[in-house]
């Protein structure tokens, strides 16, 4: 899972490490310190099922774009739950991220099916990548 960074300050973080109620978790609270997840590469379907994971769990989280947001102190709970719904649903994307080093391919001329095996390919070696139209970049 990509680890995007932590926010928050350290007096928040030695107060809240032995706090019992993560349910007051507020995204906004520049005291609370964060952990982000790029889930930019995951699928509509795939993101409403880690949702509905994390509020059957109770777990505390946020959205802001494509990334989750949870609070520091569940962050080994949340990664358990990554491994689970991998273990369930298969591997997940892996983004390539901008301004890395690249190759593009196009495949104009690829049909819809053999894209889609394509992607299911990336996807299962971890291989990071991005479509742009018809072209991977990978």
């Amino acid at each position: 899972m990509a680890f995007v960074n932590k926010q928050g300050g350290e007096e928040r973080r030695n107060e809240i490490a032995g706090a019992d109620d993560i349910n007051d978790f507020d995204p906004n609270d520049p005291t609370i310190v964060k952990v982000h997840y790029d889930l930019a590469a995951w699928s509509f379907d795939h993101r409403a099922l880690l949702a509905e994971a994390l509020a059957d769990a109770g777990l505390p989280h946020a959205w802001e774009g494509d990334e989750l947001l949870v609070p520091e102190i569940t962050e080994s709970r949340i990664d358990a739950m990554f491994d689970r719904l991998e273990a369930e649903l298969g591997p997940f994307p892996v983004t390539l991220e901008p301004g890395a080093e690249s190759t593009e391919f196009g495949l104009d001329e690829w049909s819809d099916a053999d894209r889609a095996l394509l992607t299911e390919s990336l996807i299962e070696s971890e291989i990071p990548f991005r479509w742009e139209g018809a072209t991977v970049v990978v």
